[in-house]
């Protein structure tokens, strides 16, 4: 009964790990995206921006960019650690 106890709690833990890293850092990454988008104004024909990032855009994407690099260097320091 351990055995079986013990693998589902493991298996519980992987799924866990991986939605919050498979769905949370490329939906940082797109709201830091959207984030840079936030009050500016596009061309006529939609191809260029014709007014810079706000500043709260820019700190909140610098925001979302840093907590993915801090997920990426957080699991390849799980991975070469063998942790």
């Amino acid at each position: 009964m351990d055995l079986l106890r013990d693998t589902l709690d493991a298996i519980w833990r992987v799924t866990l790990g991986g939605l919050v890293v498979g769905v949370g850092a490329p939906t940082l990454f797109a709201a830091g995206m959207a984030a840079l988008g936030r009050g500016r104004r596009v061309s006529e024909d939609g191809t260029v921006w014709t007014t810079p990032p706000t500043t709260s855009g820019r700190l909140l994407a610098g925001t979302c960019f840093a907590l993915v690099a801090t997920l990426v260097v957080g699991g390849l320091a799980l991975i070469v650690t063998g942790g």
